[in-house]
């Protein structure tokens, strides 16, 4: 994982170490341990959104003389079927990801 996370971070071929709970790169393993003393003892970061209907749940843009303006914008969307997938029984003891449907594209 380190070394697939390393090369997504860092234009450099240093090694990085991450806790593979919040996905945090650190540049030895004694800040790693240090981070994970401290991490442990935490609950993860939930996220929070405003409630519907509220000022705060509206997304507005009020700087139009920072943007650009651009002679053509391009969309791409891709169209799949999605198809139920059998996996094997997830160790809570470890992270992982519930793999339960491939998507298998359709149109574009």
């Amino acid at each position: 994982m380190s070394r697939l996370l390393a090369s997504q971070t860092s234009k450099t071929n240093d090694k990085r170490y991450f806790c593979l709970r919040y996905l945090n790169g650190f540049p030895s393993k004694e800040s790693l341990d240090k981070h994970i003393d401290y991490c442990k003892d935490h609950e993860a970061v939930k996220r929070q959104f405003p409630e519907a209907g509220t000022k705060q749940s509206k997304l507005y843009y009020k700087n139009h003389y920072k943007s650009m303006k651009v002679p053509i914008v391009v969309s791409a969307d891709f169209e799949c079927f999605t198809k139920p997938i059998d996996s094997c029984q997830p160790n809570p003891k470890v992270s992982y990801t519930m793999q339960y449907q491939e998507h298998i594209p359709s149109s574009f």
